[in-house]
């Protein structure tokens, strides 16, 4: 287990015994690292002088539970299966070196506890890592679409004001290929004959070219 609670550490000289009760998570933490405080249930313990403090805490189990605190952080671990920071183990273990100088003295630290700063303190140094932001899919658009919109015709006698190109055209040559553009539109210029439909009567075709 492991946690940095980034309270101040005190490395220069040992913590007293209300600094290290006051990092405790709970009464009942206080109570059970206070029976873990004397030199009985521990072993392999020692300090390095660097903010390392590390031991071997007899258990329940056949293996002792491996318990090492960086006062740096500070940060705490524990191979017992307690979900609290510190357990109870951590919070004896700095009683002990708070207490008694001979029972955790200066030693070199061994390689279990060794490991375990190495990479507390590498990441401690390289930092938060930045939060990437998810990549955007890009938008597919339907193949044959067509960007341009359809020509669409104005009413209004040919001449008038409002007579004007189909809208959406970028020119008027662009409408001959559509089927709702085909022949003169209102848009054309007047000839000199008017153009009339299929469907008129003679008369008044005749009419009109008078």
């Amino acid at each position: 287990m492991l946690r940095i609670n980034g309270d101040p550490a005190i490395t220069g000289a040992r913590w007293t015994p209300e600094q290290v009760l006051s990092m405790a998570p709970d009464a009942a933490s206080r109570t059970a690292g206070a029976g873990l405080s004397t030199a009985g249930p521990w072993s392999g313990a020692g300090s390095d002088g660097a903010g390392a403090v590390w031991g071997l805490c007899k258990g329940s189990g056949s293996r002792p539970y491996r318990t090492v605190v960086d006062l740096t952080g500070p940060a705490f671990s524990c191979s017992c299966p307690s979900r609290k920071f510190p357990c109870k183990h951590a919070v004896g273990l700095l009683l002990l070196w708070s207490r008694d100088t001979a029972a955790v003295g200066p030693s070199d630290v061994p390689d279990w506890a060794q490991e375990w700063l190495t990479a507390r303190r590498g990441r401690a140094a390289a930092g938060p890592r930045p939060r990437r932001r998810p990549a955007r899919a890009p938008r597919h658009r339907p193949s044959g679409r067509s960007s341009s919109r359809p020509c669409r015709r104005r009413n209004g006698p040919a001449g008038s004001p409002s007579s004007s190109p189909p809208t959406g055209c970028r020119r008027p040559s662009s409408c001959s290929a559509s089927a709702r553009c085909r022949g003169p539109g209102p848009w054309a210029a007047p000839s000199s004959t008017p153009w009339t439909s299929p469907g008129t009567p003679a008369a008044i075709r005749g009419a009109s070219a008078a």
